[in-house]
């Protein structure tokens, strides 16, 4: 049975939907498509944004900024519950918002170019560490640029260059 997460209020608060987003990349990684990054992250106005590209995008595979944003599906806690043109409800699952997130960046080639194991399992012990906290990843803000898990600081993804 595909994995479900009731989805919270639609405020940036919601901690439903942000775990929703974390196991759908999760779950395209065991599809094969392992070239894919996420770079969780908080935006100017303190949303919370969730970006994910082809490594082949990142500086060094895994560090932002993009070289080009039209390969980035990206959604903001202040646009909830709507991931792409998926709503998210209490029925949502994982597979659904992964196709979402798949349908957004083109080339089934560019995702899966990167056959990288260490990011793969870096990110299988991140996203299970960030529903230990209940806290929401982030790799950088403003004012921040250590990687975190809510408050609780964590190592970055193997190759990760600061911008």
């Amino acid at each position: 049975m595909p994995t479900q997460y009731e989805s919270g209020a639609e405020t940036e608060g919601s901690h439903s939907d942000w775990k929703l987003l974390l196991a759908a990349v999760e779950c395209l990684h065991g599809r094969g498509f392992t070239g894919l990054r996420a770079i969780p992250h908080h935006g100017p106005v303190g949303y919370w944004r969730f970006a994910v590209t082809p490594a082949a995008n990142l500086t060094g595979g895994v560090s932002f900024p993009p070289r080009g944003d039209d390969a980035v599906f990206t959604v903001s806690a202040g646009g909830f519950p709507t991931v792409g043109t998926l709503r998210i409800g209490p029925e949502t699952t994982v597979d659904r918002v992964a196709d979402e997130i798949l349908r957004h960046l083109g080339s089934a080639a560019a995702v899966t170019s990167a056959d990288d194991v260490a990011y793969v399992e870096w990110y299988s012990r991140m996203r299970l560490r960030a529903e230990q906290v209940d806290g929401r990843p982030s790799a950088f803000s403003d004012s921040d640029s250590t990687w975190r898990l809510g408050d609780e600081a964590t190592d970055p993804p193997p190759g990760w260059v600061e911008g």
